[in-house]
């Protein structure tokens, strides 16, 4: 057993994830290439941890972590190395082809923070690296972490003074620190689902790579460390950012052409927040750049929106920016920018550059709020060409102490040039439309505003100023702009510039504004807004933005209003506090929710029970419960539903006795009557098993609704009294109550226990013709009625109509195919489920796959998903059940020896249902010594438990150990263990019929016993013997043989011939494990008399057909 789970062995993971990783890659780099042939090995995982990683955060891992990428790389296939969670500090380690590293949340790589943990080579300075290779990346979910505060020689809240590392000269000042990921010549590389943090340097460095996928990652810079720039691209053609947040001091997305050209760039959904350029185009611009696509992009608080800097000879051209909204302020002048939304230039750098060129910029639909203007300025040998701005929106606005105006012609040279603002400032430009661009500005704030729009002459002013400011207004040609009209043209003294529907404003602040954006879902351009309102935003601003923030749970815009309220010095009345404490709680920020109750000098009942809700609807019952009596001794009188919500966390034996203590004060407060407190009390008993209390409760109050009438059913159904859940719900509605998707939902959970599958369908026909909306919860509840109804097309077949599921409609269907035995399908389901990506797969899901596997007879796919699970590969840690599913697996397959060892191997001490399950092993397989040792454990543990005698009894009776059959008797009146009483039903006509063990209760006993007779001497002549040793009491042979006429799947089965149709299936549920003479008895049955049986006991179906069970006589 030990080499089967030894975590050293290499496993088969899905295909899909890797398909999904590989194939778009291969059909851009080989579309000639069948993918057929051009699939990889399906990929292997390796855990670092298994090369002697220890992840302690101390000790330097970078041996183990290089051997388990060594080990992979010779593997000849697609291979991922995870980190599991913990702190892995590391010098430089080099990633190679067909390697993903798999840091998985939880984990985290530490970048070394000495010189020699990096090669001697300045250029190659990173704590991930990859050159020349195909197919690697980095995925998972966890972090990448530079620990930059290592390298800052003094902190400075304006730029920090970093350390120099300069050895060579092959890098200047303080630029020589490592960088934290890089990728040199590499095809194929993908970064998703990381968190890369804290880099010394530059970020995420691409160079020289072909087909780039960077997805859902979070970056985070030092906002005070310069040159920790966070996407850096050279050189490198298709490439595609999605879905990434970008907040770092220096450049966030930087495309730089150094030996060759950039083509084929698309960043999408992206957030950004820079103290330099959110997206910077010429850092570096010796070759082109064409076919950048930058789409639906939020740049907040940044020096400078969209900056293009062509100032080394190369040309631009193709370039779009779409759905931006930009939001820039002026920091401290020696960051480079000054706080302008749009920057142009093709200056050359310097007198020995060449000029650039850029041509064919198209911006449509951009919303900025900018404490600057748009700058466009080519050169005499760099003309601008071809630029179109198309559905813009201007607002200028000064709120920091900036005066506006400065313009740096050669970025990086500081050298600075003076002027008022303008709306946009163009020169050398030939052809610029300008199509419904609106642009407005704060007369009161934005002092130095002059034109809407300012043409420059062709004269040279790239020359580098020094000495003394050129005042730029001195020598421009300026045009106050009024309001345009369609097509109306302006010729200006350098070519033409086409304005259409160019309108201008100056206006006060505007609520009615912000709150028809809000109204509309417009949440980002609303920000702007309350950006560009700054200190005049007042209580309904505010609160409208919150109620907004709440409807979408945006938690990062919430927390800018958050921060905007203390940026600006509002103080917020208690009403608006309460609505962060109800903000930070739909986001479950339940942390910051609390701080702000703290923080409160003044809190009144709502602000109390809304951080209350809070823990009480996410199961934090103590800090509820602590909460609310913080409350009453504050002095604060709690109402109905600070009640109502308390007495959700009052659950279990120690929170009820709370809760009855709660139920005092509620009816001294006089607050019992009321219907939302009422509820909350009889649901509160009804969770807590005292159901004869929650009905005393449902009965005396004045009023009911759908609530209390749902809470007392379910109430019912979760503690197994189906038939009272089930009649309570008939009379509700005799008295013509209207259930609601949870009423059906709770009475569905009664059907499901009663097996009662007619009536099933009545209620699901009710729900279809109740119109109710598709609700998770209820098809939820469908699918699992009708698999424990014996009826798995039905609940396939709403499962995959679902347009949304959840891990619970997934585990409800795994579990009906579980039950019924049926392997094979489990596993093609499971597999669909992680094919699918889009729920992960929690510790019941496992438990049903296991289970399925082991009622399968698939043993080696079930110690395969056990030994993934115990490296963690699902998110889930093995827990008892699971353990004990590969106890029942390995004794299923007759191997009771490993059984028992792995027993003894396990972390944690074994329940009587693990060593119940391996006596049963013992049972079947006749492995009487191993038996006989685990009888006695589980005796020991579990002594009232008749059930284990009767299977140690069996045993015995089977090796024909008579003596030691009569000790396990004695054994039994000695503890005075008493047998549950066999109870088994059949529905039969919408009615639910019951039978005892030899009962005499039923209006057609007569009959049914006489049928039980006539065919069970109708089965000894085609070959059934009954099975004596499923009697345990000390009589003779006939008297046992007549006993186990009376068992009560015998009594269901024979009524169920009496009273239903030639041909009609027989579905009877039992509340104990079936005996096997019971199970041959239905086994013939199912043969001779052609009836399908479907048999549900408290361990699985059994489904017989032609005399044959579903459960291979194994259960």
């Amino acid at each position: 057993m030990a080499g089967l789970l030894s975590p050293s062995v290499f496993h088969i993971q899905s295909a899909f994830a890797i398909l999904l990783f590989l194939f778009p890659l291969l059909l851009q780099s080989h579309p000639a290439i069948s993918p057929i042939l051009r699939l990889n090995p399906l990929p292997l995982t390796l855990s670092v941890t298994d090369f002697g990683a220890t992840g302690d955060g101390v000790h330097y891992d970078t041996a183990a972590i290089q051997s388990a990428i060594d080990a992979c790389y010779t593997t000849i296939a697609v291979c991922r190395v995870t980190f599991p969670p913990g702190s892995y500090l590391t010098a430089t380690v080099r990633l190679k082809s067909g390697v993903l590293l798999d840091v998985q949340v939880g984990a985290t790589i530490l970048g070394g923070t000495r010189i020699d943990d990096y090669p001697k080579e300045e250029s190659r300075w990173y704590v991930v690296l990859a050159e020349n290779a195909s197919d690697v990346g980095i995925t998972g979910g966890g972090v990448v972490d530079g620990q930059s505060s290592a390298f800052v020689e003094r902190f400075d809240e304006k730029k920090n003074v970093m350390v120099s590392w300069n050895r060579t000269g092959a890098c200047s000042g303080d630029e020589c620190r490592p960088r934290l990921v890089g990728f040199i010549g590499c095809n194929n590389v993908r970064v998703w689902n990381v968190t890369l943090t804290q880099p010394a340097y530059w970020c995420l460095h691409i160079v020289r790579c072909e087909n780039t996928s960077i997805h859902d990652v979070s970056i985070y810079g030092d906002f005070n460390t310069p040159n920790n720039d966070g996407i850096d691209i050279e050189d490198s053609n298709n490439t595609v950012i999605t879905r990434c947040h970008i907040d770092t001091g220096d450049d966030a997305i930087c495309p730089k052409t150094y030996t060759g050209p950039l083509y084929n760039l698309t960043a999408k959904e992206c957030w950004i927040r820079t103290k330099s350029s959110a997206i910077k185009l010429g850092s570096a611009s010796w070759f082109n750049f064409k076919g950048l696509v930058f789409d639906n992009i939020t740049i907040v608080d940044s020096h400078r929106g969209l900056g293009f800097q062509i100032r080394d000879g190369g040309n631009v051209s193709d370039i779009t920016f779409s759905n931006i909204n930009i939001s820039t302020r002026y920091y401290d002048p020696s960051w480079w920018g000054r706080a302008e939304p749009i920057y142009v230039t093709t200056c050359p750098r310097d007198s020995s550059s060449k000029e650039g060129s850029i041509s064919k910029l198209l911006f449509i639909n951009i919303t900025a709020n900018s404490e600057n203007g748009v700058f466009l300025s080519g050169s005499k040998g760099g003309l601008l060409s071809n630029l179109r701005f198309i559905n813009i929106n201007f607002t200028y606005r000064r709120w920091t102490k900036y005066d506006g105006g400065l313009i740096d012609y050669r970025p990086g040279c500081q050298g600075l040039v003076n002027h008022t603002i303008a709306g946009i400032i163009m020169e050398h430009i030939d052809g610029l439309v300008v199509e419904n661009v609106n642009m407005r500005w704060f007369d009161n704030h934005l002092k130095r505003w002059n034109n809407p729009l300012d043409f420059r002459p062709s004269t040279d002013t790239c020359r580098r100023v020094s000495n003394s400011r050129l005042v730029l207004h001195s020598m421009l040609r300026k045009i106050s702009v009024p309001v345009y009209h369609q097509n109306h043209v302006i010729y200006s003294i350098f070519n033409t510039l086409i304005a259409r529907q160019l309108s201008l404003s100056s206006f006060p602040p505007d609520s009615l504004y912000l709150k028809s954006l809000c109204s509309n879902g417009r949440l980002r351009e609303a920000l702007l807004e309350m950006a560009v309102q700054g200190l005049d935003m007042k209580f309904e601003d505010y609160n409208t933005l919150l109620n907004e923030c709440v409807n979408q749970r945006a938690i990062r815009e919430g927390q800018r209003v958050h921060a905007h309220m203390i940026k600006t010095c509002y103080l917020p009345p208690v009403y608006l506090r309460t609505r962060l404490i109800v903000f930070y709680s739909k986001c479950d920020c339940l942390g910051d929710a609390r701080r702000v109750l703290d923080e409160m000098t003044l809190r009144n009942v709502v602000s109390w029970t809304a951080m209350i809700s809070a823990y009480s609807q996410r199961s934090y019952a103590s800090e509820a419960l602590s909460l609310f009596v913080q409350m009453l001794r504050s002095g604060t009188e709690p109402n109905e539903f600070t009640f109502a919500t308390i007495l959700t966390s009052c659950t279990g034996p120690l929170g009820c006795d709370f809760g009855g203590q709660i139920h005092c004060l509620i009816i001294k407060r006089n607050f019992e009557s009321h219907i939302y407190v009422g509820s909350s009390l009889l649901d509160m008993y009804a969770k807590s098993g005292r159901i004869h209390e929650a009905r005393g409760i449902f009965e005396g109050m004045p009023e009911r609704d759908v609530v209390s009438c749902t809470a007392i059913i379910s109430g019912y159904a979760q503690l197994g009294l189906d038939e009272e859940a089930l009649e309570l719900f008939r009379e509700l509605q005799r008295e013509g109550m209207i259930g609601n998707y949870v009423t059906y939902a709770s009475v569905l959970t009664a059907l499901s226990g009663l097996a009662a599958l007619d009536l099933g369908r009545q209620v699901h026909n009710h729900v279809l013709r109740s119109q109710l909306p598709s609700y998770v919860v209820l098809q939820n509840s469908l699918i699992d009625m009708y698999s424990k109804c014996g009826s798995l097309t039905y609940s396939r077949r709403i499962f995959d109509s679902m347009t949304e599921r959840t891990v619970i409609s997934w585990n409800a269907m795994l579990v009906g195919y579980s039950k019924h035995g049926m392997g094979r399908e489990v596993v093609e389901l499971f597999k669909l489920m992680r094919e699918e990506n889009k729920v992960k797969p929690d510790s019941i899901t496992l438990l049903a796959v296991l289970s399925a596997c082991s009622h399968g007879g698939m043993e080696n796919k079930g110690l395969e998903i056990f030994d993934d699970m115990a490296k963690k590969m699902y998110g889930e840690e093995p827990e008892m059940e699971h353990y004990g599913c590969v106890v029942d697996l390995l004794g299923r397959a007759g191997r009771v020896d490993e059984a028992l060892e792995f027993i003894k191997a396990m972390p944690f001490e074994p329940t009587a249902a693990i060593w119940g399950s391996l006596l049963g092993a013992c049972r079947v397989h006749s492995k009487v010594e191993v038996g006989e040792f685990v009888g006695r454990r589980l005796l020991e543990i579990e002594p009232e438990n008749a059930g284990n005698y009767v299977i140690l009894s069996n045993l015995y009776a089977s090796a024909g150990k008579w003596e030691d059959v009569r000790g396990v008797r004695e054994l039994m009146k000695k503890k005075i263990v008493i047998k549950e009483p066999g109870r088994s039903r059949i529905e039969v006509d919408q009615i639910l019929h019951t039978f005892h063990a030899s009962d005499r209760s039923h209006p057609r006993k007569e009959e049914v016993s006489a049928k039980v007779r006539e065919l069970t001497v109708k089965f000894k002549e085609a070959g059934y013997v009954p099975d004596l040793s499923c009697v345990l009491y000390d009589v003779d042979e006939e008297q046992k043989e007549k006993m186990l006429l009376g068992h009560s799947e015998k009594l269901a089965l024979a009524f169920g011939l009496i009273a239903t149709a030639e041909g009609v299936p027989l579905r009877v549920i039992k509340n104990l494990r079936v005996c096997v003479d019971c199970h041959n008895f239905a086994k013939i049955l199912s043969k001779i008399c052609g009836r399908e049986v479907s048999l549900r006991d408290k361990n699985r179906f059994h489904r017989f057909v032609g005399g044959t069970c579903s459960c291979g006589d194994y259960w």
